[in-house]
């Protein structure tokens, strides 16, 4: 059997080659595709010629089958093909996107969470954002701003707790510090009554009428998300055993 010229389809000699190469397992796939699409409508074109030739004519109301229906047909697949093309390459592309941003997320730290400014600074209720610049710059000084990444919690008092116990970074040893950091992840509905085994040793943590204690300093804001899994909880002052 002869198929028609207009059955044939120059497009389908995509230039995979010449695409990067991380896209050009989807256009093969769209290439595949339509290929398949067109090789299968030229193909029922084809085949229903002779049964149009054999079988009586119809009313005026119906018509056979055409070569002209059979083009319409193959171009209609060739379209599908090419929608689905543009679909798979839009996925994969915010799929990566997304795959950056969890990295991103993921290489966070805590110390980076709390130097965040503008619409990343933390705000406890009406007041002015944070600052965590004493914290940080003692974090930095005893070498911790490594081990505050991943599953860690971290009770963190801000430059006014600071100020208010007239502490500056030099009074915030390793020890100390120690004491603010618990190894895994604590939201504030884990919190009770009980004792918290932080890196710095037991520290006793109470839920009282001015809200929940770690040590004498009272949580005013929980639950920040620092990014990696880890979690910030902001002190009114210095966790003192």
């Amino acid at each position: 059997q002869q198929v028609h010229p207009s059955h044939t389809s120059p497009q389908l000699l995509l230039p995979v080659a010449a695409m990067p190469s991380k896209t050009s397992s989807v256009v093969m796939l769209a290439a595949a595709a339509y290929g398949a699409s067109t090789a299968f409508t030229t193909l029922g074109g084809a085949r229903a010629g002779p049964v149009a030739e054999r079988a009586p004519q119809v009313s005026e109301k119906g018509s056979a089958p055409t070569s002209a229906a059979a083009g319409e047909n193959s171009h209609a697949g060739a379209c599908m093909a090419l929608g689905g093309a543009v679909a798979l390459l839009g996925a994969a592309r915010a799929g990566k996107r997304q795959s950056r941003r969890a990295e991103a997320c993921a290489r966070r730290n805590v110390l980076e969470r709390l130097a965040g400014v503008g619409p990343q600074s933390i705000q406890v209720g009406n007041n002015p954002p944070c600052s965590f610049n004493v914290l940080i710059a003692a974090c930095n000084a005893a070498g911790l701003a490594g081990a505050l990444a991943g599953d860690v919690t971290v009770f963190a008092p801000d430059d006014k707790a600071c100020e208010d116990a007239g502490i500056t970074a030099a009074d915030l040893t390793a020890d100390v510090l120690k004491r603010h950091v618990f190894a895994g992840k604590m939201m504030q509905k884990d919190m009770k009554n009980m004792t918290v085994e932080t890196m710095g040793g037991p520290m006793t943590m109470k839920k009282g009428v001015k809200g929940i204690m770690i040590g004498k300093a009272i949580i005013k804001k929980p639950d920040i998300s620092a990014g990696g899994g880890g979690v910030i909880h902001i002190l009114s002052g210095i966790a003192q055993p």
